[in-house]
Order: structure tokens, then sequence, then C-alpha cells
């Protein structure tokens, strides 16, 4: 059975990439480049126990050198079940 967590992300900048984690692993890194989108992570083996998810955003860096660096964010986490 496949199970997937979908994050709907959008950006001052264009976003760049969206990494999507289980409680501290790294799963999956999307190549987004784009100002808004809908990305999704598909786990097709089931775990057990409780488990939390969460995605960090890299966006371009801001126009005009306002700001050089990429910007960071980050989801609070969602636990789920299975």
């Amino acid at each position: 059975m496949a199970h997937g967590v979908t994050a709907h992300v959008a950006g001052s900048p264009r976003v760049g990439t969206v990494a999507f984690y289980r409680d501290d692993t790294l799963l999956h890194v999307a190549v987004v480049e784009a100002q808004e989108a809908e990305v999704t992570y598909e786990k097709h083996a089931a775990l057990c126990d409780e488990h939390a998810y969460w995605v960090r955003i890299i966006q371009d860096r801001e126009a005009n050198g306002r700001r050089p660096h990429q910007g960071v964010a980050y989801s609070s986490p969602v636990w789920i079940t299975l």
C-alpha cells in the first residue's frame, strides 16, 4: 500500500527545492523551480508506529541583492501513525 505526504509551497522569490523528512531522516528532495507548487513524496512500504514528517523549503535569492542569501523555511511537524 502506498502512503504519501503532500506539501503545498509558495514563496515570494521562486522556490528551488522541497526536502521531505521523517523524524530526522532525509527522505527525498524535489526540485521545484516555481513560485508555487504542490509536491508529493510517496512511500510504498508501511511503517509501524508514530513518525513526524516535515519539509524544508529553499528559495532563490531575492532580486536586486536586498538579501544576498537564499531563504529557508521549515514546516511544522505533522505526526502520522500507521
